[in-house]
């Protein structure tokens, strides 16, 4: 709250940081208030803090605040910019990446980006299975034959 509270005096006395962005953006999307969040990290973005970091934060904060859309492309950008392999960078980056697209209804590209979730190592069967986003492909073969490829619990 402290830190919050300094990003903001900064703001209001006129700094254009893209720091300040950053840092009070991060701190919002910590207190789960994404559309607070959305605003201060575009900045930091515009302002020149283009990395995979923060547009992996900014599609997550999208993805949570229902902007499906914008999210996906924010993803897409994140992987332009390089996110990092493994399970907790690229392959969660992937799996939320497949919410958005199953959210807009593209089944295809969902399972696409599943397949790269689990190919980076992302294999938390519970998430697979119990996230909300992803029950609309839950009875295609196509998400049986995913899972298979998981550990069992």
């Amino acid at each position: 709250d402290e830190s919050a509270a300094r990003y903001e005096k900064a703001l209001a006395l006129g700094a254009t940081d893209a720091g300040i962005f950053s840092g009070l953006g991060q701190i919002k999307f910590g207190q789960w208030q994404y559309e607070q969040a959305i605003p201060l990290l575009t900045r930091a973005i515009e302002a020149g803090m283009r990395n995979s970091f923060l547009y992996g934060q900014l599609a997550s904060a999208q993805l949570h605040a229902g902007r499906n859309e914008e999210a996906v492309k924010t993803y897409l950008k994140a992987f332009e910019a390089g996110i990092p392999p493994g399970a907790n960078t690229r392959g969660v980056a992937y799996f939320n990446l497949a919410c958005g697209y199953t959210r807009l209804g593209q089944k295809d590209k969902a399972f696409e980006a599943l397949t790269g979730a689990v190919a980076e190592g992302f294999t938390d069967r519970n998430a697979y299975e119990t996230d909300e986003d992803l029950a609309p492909l839950r009875a295609e073969p196509r998400f049986q034959e995913l899972l298979v490829r998981l550990p069992k619990p």
